[in-house]
């Protein structure tokens, strides 16, 4: 699944992200809980990381294995 994600700069959360590099949770995963966040459109990532904000960086991501929405 293709995705979208923002930062102010490549740090979500308190974990630095690599472009090119593929990351894997382990252990059980939820929502708002344990895991990795995006938006599957990109106007819909606005709503998190306005685009007015020159300090963020938008990302287009490729979620692979189970997902939850």
């Amino acid at each position: 699944m293709i995705g979208y994600k923002a930062m102010k700069g490549n740090t979500c959360r308190d974990f630095a992200f690599e472009v090119g590099q593929t990351y894997e949770i382990s252990g059980d995963f939820g929502i708002c809980k344990k895991g990795f966040h995006f938006c599957q459109s990109f106007t819909d990532v606005g709503f998190y990381y306005p685009f007015r904000n020159s300090l963020n960086r938008y990302y287009e991501i490729e979620a692979l294995g189970e997902v939850s929405t």
